[in-house]
């Protein structure tokens, strides 16, 4: 995997992320645009282009950005997988039982 910058001939960039070589060596074959791979650690989700250039997100943007948390749902109201055999035999047995009430 390679991460590259891709940037104007002005030097205003445009773009960055990681992709596999193969598609690093077919970007960039545009006239106006470059493809630079770099070796930074530095870029990942946490930045974004701001007037052509990388800016790291606030903590309160990166906060914002990620998915809530979903608690596991409590045993009670998760849904029950029976056969249509088992559910059968289920409401017999419930007829039987409201028969001897």
């Amino acid at each position: 995997m390679v991460k590259y910058v891709e940037y104007v001939d002005d030097g205003t960039i445009i773009k960055f992320g990681v992709c596999s070589e193969k598609t690093f060596n077919e970007m960039g074959k545009s006239k106006n645009v470059l493809s630079v791979s770099v070796l930074s650690n530095d870029l990942d989700r946490n930045c974004r282009i701001i007037n052509g250039k990388i800016k790291s997100k606030t903590p309160e943007e990166i906060e914002a950005s990620k998915p809530p948390i979903l608690l596991p749902t409590p045993f009670e109201q998760q849904q029950a997988r029976i056969t249509n055999e088992q559910y059968q035999s289920m409401l017999d047995r419930l007829t039987n039982l409201e028969t001897k009430l």
